[in-house]
């Protein structure tokens, strides 16, 4: 069990900056002495397994959590990892006995590891903070293990998750065999016996035999003073002797004068550079306790800049492209441009995904599973992904264009519409789309309710351009001599109003349409809809010229609605072509459906093959997104 104190940390970046201060303030050095290649990873996934509550340096805080890696540092001064090896070479250098003409004379450098045995222990957590509890008993923590595997098996996107570094730093005393700041400092300062820390941690260079000698001291040559010379011979010696008597007098008083004067000078200047010493000595121990403030203060707006920026990154700056901001365009029906509908249906959408309003909920409710979860996607709201999502449909942006647009990677975007798109195949297909009679009638124009009373459907086929396989079977099936290209055809089936009530799967384009009238399942739905009274026998369906099922539809009790065909080589009677007329008028609903399912151009232009995986669950959630806009025909 380390001695030292276990600190928590919210990054890797917060630990990396109390590791460097804590090396500043001891003025040590740790190097890393064992890791696991998980630790540190940007997006850590949290595994089923190895639930723990507590760990030899993590105390019991009521929080379950998963380790990811762990990472032991090991003081610079500590043991020689590579003692061994060396020690081994050094006995082969010793065996070589060769027949070289020369001897090879080589020697390893002793170590200069000193055996400290001070470590830091960090182990890389992930918390699950909505699975607390209170107490610290074994059947409360088998029990919420139980429940947090079962979440992160069905649904790991929807648990709350944290990152956290749990770091054990030593003590001082736990330094040996070398000195540190804190054996030469009280309260982290130097002290008079240890005035400077740092030669104590250098190496003893006093044994080395100096390259050059030192150089010698010189010494300052003071020039002679003059000496009083006599040219002339006084007149008598009385006068000599006065006169001599003078000069020495004043000659001693000169000296006596300098001598002052010099002992002043140094004594002054020795007071003044023990004056100015301690000023610096002053100045010095200011400006260090000022540094050290300045430091702890940077300290604390680095953690806190950190923090903002993680939490800016992951909700604003990371998806810069949102519905609102687009709604918010200054280019004109710009969202409709992008998604297709207005940002009012694309709300209603949102709603009826029961997708969360707020960005900050996770999402418990839907059965929505990615192929493959990762950062990006667990750190993107539900409304961008939907948005992405529509803007594909659309607009058939190339993924690319969409990673660069949301800020994230193609792989991801391939991800996220994939998912999307299997998920909402499964809410829309879920769906009883095909109304009442009752319904249908109440909300009939009245020009077709003229016409038609009884008649509840509107049926056609349509076709969608795909690229020329490779395998020549598969081209012969999927040509059509309608379009003369190869094609896939499916059913529509619509209500008066345009709206799309049945969407059948995709055959090969080569089909007849009478015969994917009768594959197509919708002779069972139809039956169905006989048995729950949703129609009654006699009721019409219509269908364009062309469009030969007649006899498959008396077999289910129903009526045929069919423009009438012209006899060879005579013309169409009148009545006839008031009838054919009257049925255009109405069958261009259909076509007009089919259009607003093509103003998605992922099914409008040329399919790729690589499309083709998922393509008729792409093709029905278009079919049921045209619902969502505006009908055709206003009743």
């Amino acid at each position: 069990m380390p001695n030292g104190c276990c600190q928590r940390f919210p990054s890797k970046g917060c630990f990396d900056r109390k590791l460097r201060g804590f090396e500043e303030d001891t003025v040590t050095k740790f190097i890393v002495w064992t890791k696991d290649k998980a630790f540190g990873v940007d997006d850590p996934k949290p595994v089923s397994k190895k639930i723990k509550w507590r760990l030899q340096y993590v105390p019991f805080d009521g929080i379950p959590f998963m380790v990811v890696g762990r990472r032991v540092y090991s003081c610079h001064q500590g043991v020689d990892k590579h003692k061994h090896e060396k020690l081994t070479r050094q006995l082969q250098l010793l065996d070589d006995h060769s027949d070289h003409c020369y001897e090879e004379r080589r020697r390893l450098q002793d170590s200069k590891k000193l055996d400290c045995p001070a470590r830091i222990y960090v182990v890389h957590l992930i918390r699950f903070p909505d699975y607390k509890i209170p107490d610290d008993i074994h059947k409360q923590r088998k029990k919420t293990a139980g429940r947090l595997r079962c979440a992160l098996t069905k649904n790991p996107s929807a648990v709350k998750l944290e990152e956290q570094y749990v770091a054990c730093f030593p003590r001082i005393e736990e330094h040996k065999n070398h000195p540190v700041l804190g054996e030469h400092s009280v309260d982290g300062r130097p002290t008079p016996a240890h005035s400077d820390p740092l030669p104590e941690l250098t190496y003893d260079h006093s044994n080395l035999t100096p390259e050059r000698r030192p150089p010698k001291l010189r010494t300052v040559s003071v020039p002679p003073k003059k000496r009083l010379r006599v040219d002339s011979k006084p007149d008598n010696a009385e006068n000599i002797r006065c006169d001599l008597q003078g000069v020495s007098m004043d000659i001693t008083g000169e000296m006596t004068t300098e001598s002052f004067m010099e002992y002043t000078t140094t004594e002054e200047s020795t007071m003044v550079t023990k004056m100015e010493c301690t000023d610096d000595q002053l100045q010095i121990k200011e400006t260090q306790e000022e540094l050290e403030r300045l430091k702890t203060l940077l300290a604390q707006k680095e953690e806190e800049n950190d923090l903002l920026r993680d939490k800016i990154q992951t909700h604003q700056a990371r998806y810069p492209l949102t519905p609102e901001t687009i709604n918010n365009s200054s280019v004109p029906n710009y969202f409709k441009y992008c998604t297709g509908f207005t940002y009012d249906e694309f709300n209603n959408l949102c709603r009826f995904f029961r997708l969360p309003d707020n960005e900050t909920v996770p999402q418990t409710h839907i059965l929505l599973k990615y192929d493959q979860l990762n950062r990006h996607i667990r750190h993107m709201p539900f409304h961008e992904q939907f948005l992405l999502v529509l803007m594909k449909l659309k607009q058939n942006f190339d993924l690319k264009e969409l990673a660069f647009k949301f800020k994230i990677d193609v792989q991801t975007v391939n991800n996220l519409f994939s998912s999307w798109i299997d998920f909402m195949y499964d809410r829309l297909g879920n769906l009883s789309v095909w109304p009442h009679r009752d319904i249908i009638t109440e909300n009939m124009p009245d020009n077709y309710k003229a016409g038609f009373p009884t008649t509840f459907a509107i049926l056609d086929c349509t076709e969608l351009k795909i690229e020329k396989p490779s395998s020549l079977l598969v081209q012969s099936q999927t040509y059509s001599n309608y379009k003369s290209t190869n094609t896939l055809k499916s059913l529509i089936a619509c209500d008066p109003r345009g709206s799309i009530m049945f969407a059948s799967t995709l055959y090969t384009g080569s089909i007849s349409d009478q015969e994917l009238f009768r594959q197509c399942k919708i002779k069972d739905l139809l039956k169905g809809l006989l048995q729950c009274g949703y129609l009654k026998r006699g009721d019409g369906l219509m269908v364009d010229k062309g469009f030969l099922i007649e006899k498959d539809v008396k077999e289910l009790g129903l009526k045929l609605n069919i423009p009438p065909f012209a006899k060879s080589n005579l013309q169409m009677p009148v009545p006839d072509v008031q009838i054919t007329k009257k049925i255009d008028k109405h069958t261009v609903h259909i076509e007009r459906a089919t259009a607003r399912v093509k103003n998605f151009k992922i099914v409008s232009g040329r399919i790729p093959n690589s499309t083709l995986g998922n393509i008729n669950q792409i093709w029905f959630v278009v079919c049921m997104l045209s619902n969502f806009q505006q009908h055709i025909i206003q009743a």
